[in-house]
């Protein structure tokens, strides 16, 4: 087999970056764990940022990892736990050794760190090898990738403790949720309206059939001394770019206890297995399925309290990861669990970026539409709405700006929890930035590639006046440059978007860094007559947004240019509507009126770039009568094809 190649980094860290062959966690007839703690990791874990919002109004942005059943069990989980989240005790040299990880994506091996209390802990002296999960494989393990389009089959949890419950009963949050009662405007609702139906959410079902995998195979022991059984092969495929399953070096092993089978006819992880019909639907109602624990939430870490419901879910629906059965996963827990880092309860809701889990502290938050938005945004692959125009000072009267969660024009911001007002703090979506990286208007959003060299004038037509956009209007108008780019909308306070909370019927401008998660920054809110001029580094104007008319009303839309550098730099924009008539009198696009009473031919237009470069010509032919003259023929060309037009 070919070894790994390794990149050394300062302190002795070394990074292995996968070439074809074996990998420490392999199969092996002879395997070496000799120097190996117990306690070691063995298998890759997949890297998450859990977003947390407090109540104080600051947020936690901290790397997770899923470990795998062996890994979980060391790091503290149950016994029957097949996978869990642990925290990591040197991520600085993660992130040193790879700054571009991606929630969701990137996998992790830190041969030889070791886990134990919820943590996984690494030292200069561990090689770390990194993979990522590819959303373009056909593989099993990528549908648990979040996906932001098409049909979501959606779970909601609500978690009874022997200490606490929700208020509201299943039939009252599925009714939140689903509006599968009274309430007009909930997660579904507003996910539909905000993606113009690029998303459709169904409720979960109980019922359907799940996998058992044959309980005693085992293709081997691996060489840090696991046993190669289904659980292994099912993290394998989660944390590694290589499909095990599918190929014959490990996929056709046969049981080494004698049963004959193979990985691929005992795993369910590689479609074997064994069928197993489930019928969860006494526990459910419209979606939301009801499960109890038997622990005290008062003054529990919310994790633990997440590990227990996550693992009785699984035992449930027969799946080994939820994500074989769920898009999204929106978890309901009492109050009373604590966060890690202080012991307060002062938590609102998290979830885990590029996941497809998210969990609500109690009755306010799970009641609430745009907190489900916003974490289920997270879930999406979004980041938090900063503003870059906010600014407080610090309790040493220190200023800063680009508050986090400030913009507030779309949901990504401070969620407003107003519970079911139509008008108010439900009714909003996504700011420019994040409905681009949605992907939900692609239909009618429209990019200027870097550098912009000639004005662009054109409408912006808001979110809740999706679909009825007319073919001269966009709903995020991007402008691509190398570090960052620019998103431009306009933030119409109607349908979908009419409770909007900040700068509504504005033109809106955000920003956000070109890698894929990253977070946003609002820069202007923009009125009929307002401009922005965005600068490079050195503060060079590089282009501005000039605002020139906005219609507040149902059908209305936003008039801007945009053009090359600064304000001073606008150049002149044709405004008139020009033509020829009469004996005759002439009109330019600059309302320019002039009259000609001579006899000759003309070219009253002429546009080369015209349909994508057919280009367009318009010749007028006058005669002569007296003291005056009329247009007495006109011909037409575009591209190829002439039409004439003569009077007499």
């Amino acid at each position: 087999m070919n070894a790994m190649k390794s990149v050394c980094f300062l302190l002795s860290l070394c990074v292995a970056t996968s070439a074809a062959g074996s990998m420490p966690y392999d199969i092996s007839d002879t395997p070496d764990s000799t120097g190996v703690p117990a306690n070691a990791q063995k298998l890759p874990c997949t890297l998450f940022i859990r977003q947390t919002d407090y109540t104080d109004g600051t947020d936690g942005s901290d790397w997770e990892c899923k470990v795998s059943a062996k890994d979980a069990q060391n790091a503290g989980a149950s016994a029957t736990a097949n996978s869990a989240m642990v925290e990591i005790d040197g991520i600085d040299l993660v992130l040193a050794a790879k700054p571009d990880l991606q929630s969701g994506v990137t996998t992790l091996f830190a041969e030889g760190a070791t886990l134990s209390d919820r943590t996984l802990t690494i030292t200069a002296s561990n090689t770390l090898s990194f993979d990522e999960i590819s959303s373009s494989s056909t593989r099993r393990k990528r549908r648990k990738l979040s996906t932001t389009t098409g049909n979501l089959e959606v779970l909601v949890v609500r978690v009874t403790t022997n200490d606490g419950s929700l208020t509201k009963d299943a039939a009252g949050i599925s009714d939140d949720m689903f509006g599968t009662g009274t309430d007009l405007v909930n997660f579904k609702s507003q996910t539909e309206a905000c993606s113009n139906n690029a998303v459709t959410i169904t409720p979960g079902t109980g019922s359907g059939i799940g996998c058992i995998s044959d309980a005693g195979y085992a293709a081997g022991t691996t060489t840090t001394g696991e046993t190669a059984d289904c659980n292994w092969f099912e993290n394998q495929m989660e944390g590694s770019a290589r499909d095990e399953c599918s190929s014959a070096v490990y996929g056709d092993l046969v049981d080494v206890n004698g049963s004959g089978r193979t990985a691929r006819q005992a795993c369910c992880v590689c479609n074997g297995g064994t069928p197993q019909s489930y019928n969860n639907d006494a526990m459910m109602t419209d979606g939301v399925i009801d499960i109890s624990v038997n622990v005290n939430a008062n003054g529990l870490n919310r994790f633990d309290l997440e590990d227990l419901v996550h693992n009785e879910l699984e035992d449930l629906f027969y799946v080994t990861d939820l994500g074989d059965r769920f898009d999204n996963v929106l978890m309901c827990v009492p109050e009373g669990t604590f966060r890690a880092s202080d012991n307060s309860v002062g938590w609102i809701a998290y979830a885990y970026v590029g996941g497809l889990l998210s969990v609500y502290n109690g009755d306010d938050q799970c009641n609430d539409p745009s907190t489900h938005l916003h974490e289920v945004g997270h879930n999406w692959g979004l980041e938090h709405a900063s503003d870059n125009n906010d600014c407080i000072d610090d309790v040493l009267g220190n200023g800063y700006c680009n508050i986090e969660y400030g913009d507030m024009t779309g949901v990504m911001g401070y969620s407003r929890g107003q519970y079911d007002e139509a008008i108010f703090g439900n009714k909003y979506c996504f700011n420019g930035a994040h409905s681009w990286q949605l992907g939900w208007y692609t239909a009618y959003d429209h990019e200027i590639a870097d550098p912009l060299t000639t004005a662009y004038v054109g409408k912006l037509a808001g979110v809740g006046k999706l679909p009825n956009v007319g073919t001269d209007e966009s709903v995020v108008l991007k402008l691509a440059y190398s570090i960052q780019d620019y998103y431009v909308m306009y933030n119409h306070a109607i349908g979908a978007n009419e409770g909007t909370v900040e700068g509504p019927n504005t033109v809106t401008v955000t920003s956000k860094e070109t890698v894929a998660q990253s977070k946003t920054f609002l820069l202007a809110e923009l009125q009929a007559g307002d401009w922005f001029t965005a600068q490079s580094s050195t503060g060079v104007p590089l282009f501005t947004i000039y605002v020139t008319a906005i219609d507040d009303s149902a059908t209305g839309s936003a008039d801007i240019e945009v053009f090359p550098g600064a304000f001073a730099d606008r150049p002149e924009v044709p405004t008139g509507t020009p033509g020829s008539n009469g004996d005759p009198h002439f009109k330019t696009w600059k309302n320019e009126h002039y009259e000609y009473h001579g006899q000759c031919d003309m070219i009253l237009v002429k546009d080369p770039d015209f349909a994508d470069g057919l280009g367009l010509e318009i010749q007028i032919r006058t005669k002569l009568v007296r003291y005056w003259s009329y247009i007495k023929s006109v011909a037409i060309r575009i591209g190829n094809d002439i039409l004439e037009v003569e009077g007499s």
